[in-house]
């Protein structure tokens, strides 16, 4: 490890500003070991602004908060030692404020007067230089506030904060020209190097890395701006001795720490660093204000350009304010009337009737199938259509089969007379094999006419066709056993209804029900509940359960079969408060049972 320098000027490569002024008219030497210098500009915060030697026995509060411009130095005994001397003196010009704080070790107190006026007599020299420094800080602190005003601006129009570190590290060398500039993200606590001036960020580990992000973690521990300057008095009492290894790592002879804190936390640390100490550079009151407009850039950043979940947050809070505002008093209104409703509708009775889909379908059915294989000769009625007693349902082409009938009764005349005459002849044998063609001809001849008398359906009763495309396939050719057309008698007509399955045992038997047909909306049908069979089927996703209705009233003329419709069953007396919220409790019931 690198040993820690110690904060002297004369180890410094340059003495400039107010710390040239002290080595040069305040030296150490002749007994003076520490002096330390203090400065306040407008009335504002004291802060140390230069010193050599070890600072030791300084009651700096003490003599900071009794200063008096007018009332020239003190001198007193340090506490425990003999020969050791603490002293101050301060003065003022141009609202400027300068306070020196002086330590000596065996002086006399003879030489110790003569060195205190030699002190006082060079003290307008560091005065000056302090006027001088805190003109060029004001400078560097106006330019600082103009970078932050376009910090600001800029903030909204970067998407990542990979981009917002790269405005900052992009303003920052315009206006301070440091010699590098890190971006830290605080994730966890723990500070990752994402961006870096000059472009790239090193991905393997280094040294460099390493330090960078080791003055990154000091930062955020301290909650606050802080300047390290290794060649002069750290501008905090409290920095560690590895800082000044990190520091020494990097080559660079000064740096600028800046927290930022968007919110409560700390979210990023910026690093300005210098490898040669400069008049120009800032001090901590001007890092202190750019870490804060740093952290409102951020803030702004994240406004702009929210993560996913933060938008969703973002537009709840928003609709919320917008239905309720900010004191969410409608809220408490709506909730503390939602509760009255609740506690009424637990008392009200009512009756739940469910609602299913059902239609209409006739239980009575009749398939009309081709008798033969043929031609559709003629199909009258269609879908709906009522054919009364004895009439025609459908008919087969029969011409071929009447041509083949004359000719089996002509077979059967020729026959008939060659057996006559075969008889006469007395040819038994001869007559006995025309007797067995002339049965086997009269056989066919009946087949023939059974055929001719089946070619036309006839209806017994009134019936209406449900189903069947015969009227379609006129002229068509029909082969044996194949439906045609699908007969219901109109008096059959009954209401299948689709119970779902969380129904099935809350539905008392012979239920009262009401029915509304899609196609006649004014005109309530009074059902029965008959009986659930044990036919289900998925329809829309919930398992149903099909339910047969009979009629306790006549349905509207012209009701047809597979008219669809809805039916109300009566599941008998709840509440109002049990019929709106029985989904919901029987999935309590159901999440309980089954975590239980």
């Amino acid at each position: 490890m690198l040993e820690r320098r110690v904060p002297n000027v004369a180890d410094a490569e340059a003495a400039i500003g107010l710390n040239g002024a002290l080595e040069a008219h305040v030296a150490l030497g002749g007994g003076l070991v520490a002096v330390r210098a203090f400065i306040r500009v407008a009335g504002a915060d004291w802060h140390a602004a230069g010193g050599q030697g070890p600072p030791r026995y300084m009651p700096v509060e003490r003599v900071l908060q009794a200063f008096d411009p007018r009332g020239g130095g003190t001198l007193e005994p340090v506490q425990g030692q003999d020969d050791a001397w603490f002293a101050s003196y301060g003065c003022s010009a141009a609202g400027t404020d300068l306070c020196l704080l002086l330590v000596f070790e065996g002086v006399a107190p003879g030489a110790l007067q003569d060195r205190l006026s030699l002190i006082e007599a060079r003290i307008g020299w560091v005065l000056a230089a302090a006027l001088d420094d805190a003109s060029r800080n004001q400078q560097v602190q106006g330019l600082g506030l103009d970078v932050g005003t376009a910090l600001l601006s800029e903030a909204a129009q970067a998407r990542t904060f990979g981009r917002l570190a790269n405005q900052w590290i992009a303003r920052l060398e315009t206006a301070l020209k440091p010699d590098l500039v890190g971006v830290c993200r605080i994730r966890a606590g723990y500070p990752t190097l994402i961006a870096l001036s000059g472009g790239g960020v090193p991905k393997r580990r280094s040294a460099e890395r390493a330090a960078l992000e080791n003055l990154a973690d000091h930062a955020q521990a301290k909650r606050t701006a802080s300047l390290l300057d290794g060649g002069a008095l750290p501008m905090q009492a409290d920095a560690a001795e590895d800082e000044y290894d990190a520091l020494d790592m990097l080559g660079c002879e000064r740096a600028l720490l800046l927290p930022v804190y968007p919110r409560t936390d700390c979210a990023a640390v910026v690093l300005v660093l210098w490898r040669e100490r400069r008049r120009d550079q800032p001090d901590l009151r001007t890092g202190e204000a750019m870490a804060d407009l740093l952290g409102r850039a951020m803030l702004v950043q994240l406004r702009a350009h929210p993560a996913p979940l933060r938008r969703m947050w973002n537009w709840v809070v928003g609709l919320f304010v917008v239905l309720f505002g900010r004191r969410g008093l409608k809220l408490k209104l709506m909730l503390a009337v939602l509760s009255a409703v609740v506690l009424i509708a637990a008392f009200v009775p009512t009756r739940h009737a469910p609602a299913f889909d059902a239609r209409l379908e006739a239980r009575d059915r009749a398939i009309v199938s081709a008798p033969f294989e043929g031609f559709l000769a003629e199909a009258p009625a269609q879908l709906g259509d009522r054919i009364s007693p004895d009439g025609l349902v459908l008919a087969l082409y029969d011409n071929d089969l009447r041509l083949q009938l004359a000719e089996r009764d002509v077979e059967r005349d020729r026959l008939d007379a060659e057996a006559q005459a075969a008889q006469a002849r007395r040819e038994t044998a001869r007559v006995r094999a025309l007797e067995a063609q002339r049965a086997q001809v009269a056989i066919e001849a009946e087949l023939l006419a059974q055929k001719i008398s089946a070619a036309r359906v006839l209806a017994e009763d009134t019936v209406v066709v449900v189903g069947g495309d015969a009227w379609r396939r006129v002229g068509d050719r029909v082969r044996l056993g194949e439906p045609l057309v699908e007969l219901a008698v109109p008096g059959s007509l009954a209401v299948r209804a689709f119970v779902d399955e969380g129904w099935v045992a809350d539905l008392p038997e012979a239920a009262p029900a009401t029915l509304l047909l899609a196609a006649y909306p004014d005109s309530p049908v009074a059902l029965r509940l008959e009986r659930i069979t044990a036919h289900a089927e998925i329809r829309d996703g919930v398992n149903a359960f099909t339910a047969w209705l009979t009629l306790d009233a006549e349905l509207p003329d012209g009701s047809l079969d597979g008219m669809r419709g809805i039916v109300r069953i009566d599941a008998g007396p709840t509440t109002v408060l049990g019929a709106y919220g029985r989904g919901l409790f029987r999935w309590v019931r159901a999440t309980l049972w089954r975590w239980s």
